[in-house]
């Protein structure tokens, strides 16, 4: 809402001496603002130079979450409820992810061929040549 968006516009000017508080603040603007994809530059700042923030795994989780990145997001969330498991907003939003895809599975062997150790040794080549 622009009321949200006025008063966060104020915090980061009162704000403007902590460098991190006011990179989070002006990804979580970007978020508001419908503009995700603004907010990734700055978050890959913060989640380098403040990995141990729980607000910044926590705004990377949204804004994953806006830009349909579910794996991006799951990572974040999970991050942020180690940081503070006990912020009830992560696993609202953890419980809203789909269930994780599984890992891809390597195709079968055509029907045709037996591995190895299953062909008759009645089939299987001599070491032995002929006399």
């Amino acid at each position: 809402t622009p009321e949200s968006q006025e008063l966060l516009k104020q915090v980061m000017n009162e704000n403007s001496d902590d460098q991190r508080f006011w990179l989070l603040a002006r990804a979580y603007d970007q978020l508001l603002r419908g503009k995700p994809e603004g907010a990734t530059k700055v978050l890959e700042t913060l989640t380098k130079d403040y990995p141990e923030t729980f607000e910044v795994w926590l705004v990377q989780g949204r804004v994953a979450l806006a830009l349909g990145q579910t794996e991006v997001a799951r990572q974040a969330l999970n991050k942020a409820r180690e940081l503070d498991p006990k912020f009830q907003e992560v696993d609202d939003l953890l419980t809203k992810l789909p269930p994780k895809s599984p890992d891809p599975v390597s195709p079968a062997p055509p029907s045709n061929e037996m591995p190895p150790s299953e062909v008759p040794s009645s089939e299987m080549p001599s070491s032995e040549s002929p006399p």
